[in-house]
């Protein structure tokens, strides 16, 4: 919803908001009343991204005074689960979810002339997000590789590793998962990122040359220490609050 609305105010007239065919729709629904009251048009297609045929034909019912410009893709499963006893099918689920969607997208919009192809990623492609996030993280790790593939054929490409966002969830279920999920994050040094500030940064993402980017926020004293404490981690020794954490405070002068 807050990708939504701020679309329509950087500009976008006509969105197509595409939910699982077996999810419930009101919540997109309601954002696409929202989205009219804003003056722009908003359509509620229910389509299975990983099915190639279901998003041809999806693609096809595009009008054609109103081509297809800009894709974002948000789609996501998270499991969790130690990977020496993740089941392989949940783990299929979870590449399915995330890549196989993305791969599909980007197969059926080939030749559409797209200005914008947006990824949300995640960064535990990149960072690692903790015990438990394993089948995820190869997830998004594709993501960032399809975007690195389409800027190399000469096609837009942006895919963004997300730290978690303040989301609240349209149900008590979702927001009690939500909850829970900035709860543990926070404890690992990653507080929840606040949705506006994200879309600025989104905005700014895009227009960067480089394919894949992060952005997250980061508790560094909290972050860095568990992320260090097996072995040095070289990610992070261009940034400088992460260096001055590793080389500690300065020694006094004539300290023995």
């Amino acid at each position: 919803a807050p990708l939504a609305r701020r679309l329509v105010r950087e500009g976008a007239r006509r969105l197509l908001l595409v939910v699982p065919p077996q999810a419930d729709p009101a919540a997109a629904t309601v954002l696409a009343a929202e989205v009219a009251s804003m003056g722009a048009e908003a359509e509620v297609e229910p389509c299975d991204l990983g099915d190639r045929a279901a998003v041809a034909r999806l693609l096809d019912g595009t009008p054609p005074a109103a081509p297809l410009d800009s894709v974002f893709h948000v789609a996501e499963l998270l499991e969790e689960g130690p990977l020496a006893t993740f089941p392989a099918e949940r783990f299929q689920q979870v590449l399915e979810a995330k890549a196989g969607t993305a791969q599909v997208l980007h197969e059926a919009t080939l030749d559409r002339g797209l200005s914008a192809f947006v990824l949300f990623s995640s960064f535990s492609a990149t960072l690692g997000g903790g015990v438990g996030l394993g089948a995820f993280a190869a997830a998004n790790a594709h993501l960032d590789a399809l975007a690195a593939h389409r800027r190399s054929l000469g096609l837009p490409a942006t895919s963004v590793g997300w730290g978690g966002w303040a989301n609240e969830g349209s149900t008590d279920a979702e927001r009690e998962f939500e909850r829970s999920r900035r709860e543990r994050l926070a404890q690992r040094g990653l507080p929840a990122l606040d949705p506006d500030l994200a879309l600025d940064a989104l905005l700014e993402c895009v227009s960067l040359p480089e394919g894949a980017l992060v952005v997250v926020d980061v508790d560094w004293e909290r972050y860095l220490p568990r992320l260090t404490a097996a072995r040095p981690n070289a990610l992070f020794d261009a940034l400088p609050q992460a260096r001055a954490l590793v080389a500690g405070p300065e020694r006094a002068p004539g300290a023995g």
